[in-house]
């Protein structure tokens, strides 16, 4: 099951644009919690802080938000992005319990000895990062390890060849491509060169 990661906050006030605008120019971002038949809450987060949540955790997973001594379970539902700036605008927290069935992206991570592919002219080409799955809020996985031993150059793994969690469900198009493993130019160019030497030989008159 994924651990949750937990997120600081503080209750907002509400307001107009001009208090938003006030808001994230003091290094806030405007937040509101909602779902689970409960009043929309809403609440402001540290805008730096928020960002360094992004990059350790990414959209996906349950986030513990505190409020206070106050606790709720929910999952990001939307992240709004300013157009320019690329600065996180607005956030949108869906309340979620750990019964829940919900949706949600789920880091893909390689692992596994690959040196049968780079040592055969290949490169491994990630195609996928993140699988969205369905399932139950506790038995959301932290991430999908996929093993490479045994993947040799000009073969994929794809959706459907994922080995999931017992009640995990894979959202995207079984035959989408994952990772696959493909010749680089300079060994499509050895075997090239290989096959037209083996054609010489099996051409040249014996002696």
């Amino acid at each position: 099951m994924a651990e949750r990661a937990t997120l600081a906050a503080e209750p907002r006030e509400l307001g107009g644009k001009s208090l938003l605008t006030r808001l994230r120019r003091d290094g806030m971002v405007p937040a509101v919690m909602y779902g689970h038949k409960q009043e929309n809450r809403p609440i402001q987060l540290d805008a730096k802080l928020f960002e360094q949540f992004l990059k350790r955790h990414g959209p996906g997973g349950l986030i513990e938000v505190t409020v206070g001594s106050e606790r709720e379970l929910t999952m990001i539902k939307e992240v709004q992005h300013h157009p320019v700036t690329g600065r996180v605008v607005h956030l949108d927290l869906l309340r979620v319990s750990m019964e829940d069935r919900i949706q949600a992206a789920v880091p893909i991570t390689l692992v596994g000895d690959t040196s049968s592919i780079t040592d055969n002219g290949g490169v491994l080409e990630q195609q996928l990062t993140e699988l969205t799955v369905a399932c139950r809020a506790d038995h959301l996985p932290d991430q999908i390890a996929i093993d490479l031993s045994e993947l040799q150059v000009g073969q994929m793994i794809t959706v459907a060849d994922l080995s999931l969690p017992e009640g995990v469900e894979a959202t995207q198009s079984a035959d989408t491509v994952v990772v696959a493993a493909t010749r680089t130019a300079a060994g499509r160019g050895a075997e090239a060169a290989e096959a037209a030497e083996a054609a010489e030989a099996a051409e040249a008159p014996a002696e």
